[in-house]
């Protein structure tokens, strides 16, 4: 892997922007694949698509930390993005899109840095991993800072110690397709935060922090809604080790749509670092809404939701809990369960069932009534038909003839 260097503002395709030392002159060949790109505290503008290694603001190998890659239209980058001083790239061009692939990474000395910060009604398609920085607080690896800005992200979602790794700050729409985890450095930063009236949709599943803490608290969340924005969890909420919940809502207005919530581990008996009472969903403002279809009790029963929460009116509504011989039972609400209740025609008449809702009307003979052989019930008919019971019958049928 060779170095590449920033000596001057300009174009990326440019080779008088670029030096293999930091202080070196101009001329040397462009960063391709492999290499690592140095912004050197200069003004770069993305003239061309870019593939290399790496593309960082920090101070390493002799550069000098800061510098900007400037993108005004349709973009694929194909790099890590390690980003120091300042952030690396900043769209700020209305309408275009921009595809980044590789790692995402939030500043490690500056608060508020993201490395990638979405400040217009743009586009930003993301295949790779996004950690949080461990700069001061806001450094994560993108910031959606535009009520209109659309960013699409494959891949999974890691707090650091201080920060989330993406923060939906003024009202956009962030799409994720993978996990979101809360710190497991720190018990504070959740893997992502919605700090606005904006969208988070997560296909995948959200796990809180495993460091305990002595109380139950918003952070640590997986994810977390800070604000009066919407979070749609395609997925399970988990609750972690310690006392982190999988997702979590704190502001009045604020809305969780949440598919599974999952009681953390912890429990009675259970030592360090399993030690606290964690939930896959927690609301700790009255005023917020949580919907979820799904809850399952943790193992040794951490309950999964705390707060206000309510059951969508699915027909896939489960409760699963878990019994003191540790198997597991599943309960569902018999009015509103496709295919899981009997009809009452299938049931034996008076047999009251489904929390006392329905009665069987089934007419089940008995056996006795039954010819000899014929199944009926869960056993066989024993009734034999001697000549003597046949002309009686037989005598019966005649008297009846004929007194008609």
């Amino acid at each position: 892997m060779a170095d590449r260097f920033a000596i001057a503002a300009g174009n990326w395709s440019n080779t008088s922007t670029w030096s293999t030392t930091a202080g070196g002159g101009g001329g040397a060949s462009v960063p391709g694949v492999g290499d690592a790109a140095h912004l050197n505290n200069r003004a770069v503008v993305a003239d061309v698509n870019i593939e290399c290694d790496s593309i960082t603001t920090r101070a390493l190998n002799g550069a000098t930390q800061g510098g900007s890659l400037t993108v005004t239209t349709d973009r694929t980058i194909t790099a890590s993005l390690w980003p120091g001083l300042t952030s690396i790239i900043t769209i700020s061009t209305a309408g275009i899109t921009v595809n980044l692939i590789g790692e995402i990474q939030g500043s490690t000395t500056t608060n508020n840095i993201g490395s990638v910060i979405v400040s217009n009604a743009s586009t930003v398609n993301i295949t790779g991993n996004c950690i949080g920085g461990t700069g001061g607080t806001g450094a994560q690896a993108v910031r959606g800072n535009h009520a209109s800005s659309l960013v699409n992200i494959v891949g999974d979602c890691f707090a650091s110690a201080v920060n989330s790794a993406v923060n939906n700050v003024l009202g956009g729409v962030i799409n994720i397709t993978g996990n979101c985890y809360g710190s497991n450095s720190s018990a504070t930063p959740s893997g992502i935060t919605n700090s606005s009236s904006g969208t988070i949709n997560i296909t995948g599943n959200c796990y809180g922090s495993d460091l305990y803490t002595a109380t139950t608290s918003p952070y640590g969340a997986g994810a977390h809604n800070n604000s009066t924005g919407i979070i749609n969890l395609i997925g399970s909420a988990f609750g972690g080790k310690g006392s982190s919940p999988g997702i979590s809502n704190q502001v009045s207005g604020g809305t969780l749509n949440i598919k599974r919530a999952v009681g953390g581990p912890g429990g009675p008996g259970m030592a360090a670092p399993v030690i606290g009472v964690s939930v896959g969903v927690l609301n700790t403002n009255s005023g917020g809404i949580v919907n979820v279809e799904e809850i399952e009790f943790g193992v040794l029963g951490s309950p999964p939701t705390q707060g206000s929460a309510r059951f969508t009116d699915l027909v896939t509504n489960v409760c699963q809990v878990t019994l003191t011989d540790n198997s597991t039972k599943n309960l569902v609400d018999p009015t509103n369960v496709s295919g899981l209740v009997p009809n009452e025609e299938d049931v034996r008449n008076g047999v009251i069932y489904a929390g006392g809702i329905n009665t069987g009307s089934c007419a089940v003979p008995p056996i006795s009534s039954v010819a000899a052989g014929v199944p009926v019930d869960n056993s066989m008919g024993t009734a034999v038909i001697t000549i003597p019971i046949l002309a009686s019958v037989l005598g019966q049928l005649l008297a009846d003839a004929l007194s008609d």
